[in-house]
């Protein structure tokens, strides 16, 4: 779409804490958050439009905290991710969409054998979604149209993934 003037501001912060828990193992903590606000005129002389925090546009806010637990052969790590809420613009009145918050969480098993079969041998089991947390509901009347804002929030529910991986 051609845009004759587009404007982006925002700011980044992202935060990292290890902790050696002598023989319970180490812990870290990782954060980060990110914040913009954009605008856009489409032909010169007509009024901006926002852009962000609008529906099926970036929103406002979004942050990730991740926490890690490493003890010997054994990882677990447990994710938590935040995206802000939007507005429904696309009819009258504006309609807010709530924000989406979901968990995730990995636990990683390393083999310690040196030999034979199970040497070098992880074991992954993911879980994304962990509480299945729905997208916020939308407007729509065409079937054609999901009823969920389809660029922020995933309408995939819980999904649990197992991995195993060999190093030869």
């Amino acid at each position: 779409q051609n845009v004759a003037l587009q404007t982006v501001e925002g700011m980044d912060l992202s935060i990292s804490y290890t902790r050696e828990l002598d023989q319970d193992g180490q812990i870290s903590l990782k954060g980060s958050a990110s914040y913009i606000d954009s605008e856009r005129i489409v032909t010169e002389g007509m009024v901006p439009t926002k852009q962000a925090g609008i529906i099926f546009a970036p929103p406002h806010w979004r942050g990730r905290l991740l926490s890690t637990w490493e003890r010997g052969a054994i990882t677990l790590t447990a994710i938590a991710s935040y995206v802000g809420g939007t507005k429904d613009n696309r009819a009258a009145p504006t309609a807010k969409i709530a924000s989406f918050t979901s968990f995730d969480a990995v636990l990683k098993v390393r083999s310690t054998d040196k030999r034979g079969l199970l040497a070098n041998v992880e074991w992954t089991i993911g879980v994304e979604n962990l509480f299945n947390k729905k997208p916020a509901l939308i407007r729509t009347s065409l079937p054609s149209i999901p009823p969920y804002d389809s660029l922020n929030q995933s309408p995939v529910g819980r999904v649990v993934n197992l991995t195993i991986t060999k190093a030869w």
